[in-house]
């Protein structure tokens, strides 16, 4: 007596039955790339898969929040780079009022930021270098607070209210927007 099991064809079956295989494979898919009659829910395999379509979109917001980090580092390095560079021509585009201006020795100060703004930028380069995503959205974040400072010194000591809010505000919250999108988008890759 022979036992015969009843099985019914799948993709993974009919695909290499020639042409008529085919379209019924490419038929078992739905719009979603997901097979026919399979849960949309994110605990099935197939949901779960990650070579499925389900997590190129993902793959695209970490793409774009890693451009946008590289932006924030090479925008803060470049900065840095001035300061060292043209520490009093750099200084004038700062917002505060002339008499505030260092000099003589002073302007050493300007150097102490330039190099400060260097730091912040190779961390941010390293922080994406090694794949440290959770650990560059919540830096991101720590470092919105400094062009949120510089922002209301510049406001306190009565200089130009449009470079405080258009430069440092602006500043203060593109980073702060991008390590909140980096952080949120970590935990939720992390979840799924």
């Amino acid at each position: 007596m022979s036992r015969t099991a009843a099985t019914t064809p799948t993709a993974s079956t009919t695909a290499g039955t020639g042409a008529s295989g085919i379209a019924d494979a490419i038929g078992a898919f739905n719009v979603s790339g997901n097979v026919s009659g399979a849960s949309a829910d994110p605990a099935s395999p197939v949901a779960a898969n990650p070579g499925g379509t389900a997590r190129k979109p993902r793959r695209g917001i970490t793409i774009t929040s890693h451009i946008l980090a590289a932006l924030s580092g090479l925008f803060i390095f470049y900065v840095g780079i001035t300061f060292l560079l043209t520490p009093h021509e750099t200084f004038m585009g700062f917002g505060l009022p002339e008499a505030q201006w260092p000099v003589g020795e002073m302007t050493a100060l300007l150097n102490i930021k330039g190099g400060r703004d260097i730091g912040l930028g190779l961390i941010t380069f390293i922080l994406l270098a090694t794949r440290q995503t959770r650990a560059l959205g919540w830096t991101l974040i720590a470092m919105s607070v400094m062009p949120f400072i510089d922002m209301t010194i510049v406001l306190s000591y009565e200089g130009s209210t449009a470079t405080a809010l258009a430069v440092h505000g602006a500043t203060a919250l593109y980073v702060l927007l991008v390590g909140v999108f980096i952080a949120w988008n970590e935990r939720i890759r992390k979840t799924n």
